[in-house]
């Protein structure tokens, strides 16, 4: 089955900075330089939506009031597009001190609204916390990825397994039946979910409590329990030969996996060797070896019950051509 395993690749972070004020650009690439990031200014609205599709953006500083596309507007478009509408949003501005503005910048995305001027110390001490959590949060949607590929890769592995597979929970009861095994019995996998192991076993006979049974103390010794000749019962009134085998879960699951092969075409294969071996293939009466097992069996019975048996030559003329011709 497949593994989820999440690994933190190393990554430059990116800081975008937006302003349509050359000397504020300037300004704030100066202060914020040296930092564990790299930052990337853009004078406009437009150019910080181009700015987003081309770089990876891990947090925008963003200017309020610019000329054409304002602050709000570019907010807003972020969010309408999945790949920035996660992305951390500093507004940061010199003129909208009014209220209002700080609550339009909050319902637009922002996760802070800083007022000019402030403190760099302070700023820098934000950037680094939101950069932390969206570090985290990539993480977190990295790993929920490969949790959903290996779901579905694990799944097409049971759907499309030849071999019947059942989860049996610590009560005996199948929790879980893949389409293999509900074909092999000739039912459905709502049918056989739900219901007791045990029900479907037609030989050998177990015990009626499950807990005595060779399923359950096997599992509870964490052993692996196979059974080679068995047969489970299917839904038109027959049974079929299989071989089972169970093994436990991890512990936490308290169930165990029963994977069971059907053994139909093994058996039919014995006895068209069996029959093969002791009849000819031409007349497809029994042959020499075929002959001896009979007249065997036939004195043998009559030994048990002390009558007479009387053995009847026949000769075929001409046989012999036949047999030289045909084989």
């Amino acid at each position: 089955m497949a593994r989820v395993q999440a690994k933190s690749q190393p990554r430059t972070r990116t800081l975008l900075v937006v302003d349509d004020r050359e000397a504020n650009l300037v300004a704030m690439e100066a202060l914020l330089g040296d930092g564990d990031w790299q930052v990337h200014t853009v004078n406009s609205g437009e150019a910080a939506l181009q700015a987003l599709l081309d770089l990876d953006v891990e947090l925008v500083l963003l200017d309020v009031q610019m000329p054409g596309m304002d602050g709000f507007e570019v907010a807003r478009l972020m969010r309408g597009s999945p790949h920035t509408r996660y992305t951390p949003i500093i507004f940061v501005s010199a003129i909208a001190h009014t209220r209002e503005s700080v609550l339009r910048g909050y319902a637009t995305g922002a996760v802070d609204f800083i007022l000019k001027p402030f403190d760099p110390q302070v700023l820098k001490h934000k950037i680094n916390t939101l950069l932390s959590h969206e570090h985290n949060r990539r993480d977190l949607q990295l790993l929920t990825q490969q949790l959903d590929s290996a779901r579905a890769f694990n799944a097409s592995v049971l759907n499309n397994a030849a071999e019947g597979i059942l989860v049996v929970g610590e009560d005996g009861y199948i929790n879980f039946a893949n389409p293999a095994i509900a074909q092999m019995l000739h039912t459905s996998i709502n049918d056989l979910q739900g219901t007791a192991l045990v029900d479907h076993l037609a030989a050998p006979q177990m015990p009626e409590a499950w807990r005595d049974t060779e399923f359950y103390n096997q599992w509870r010794s964490g052993n692996t329990y196979r059974l080679h000749e068995a047969q489970l019962y299917t839904a038109d009134g027959g049974t079929l030969p299989v071989a089972l085998s169970s093994s436990p879960l991890p512990r936490q699951q308290r169930s165990m996996v029963v994977i069971a092969l059907d053994m139909s075409v093994v058996r039919n294969l014995h006895v068209q060797l069996e029959t093969q071996a002791v009849t000819d293939s031409l007349t497809g009466l029994l042959n020499r070896r075929g002959f001896h097992q009979a007249l065997d069996s036939a004195l043998a019975r009559v030994d048990r019950n002390g009558k007479r048996m009387a053995i009847l030559y026949i000769d075929l003329d001409g046989f012999k051509r036949i047999n030289d011709s045909l084989g």
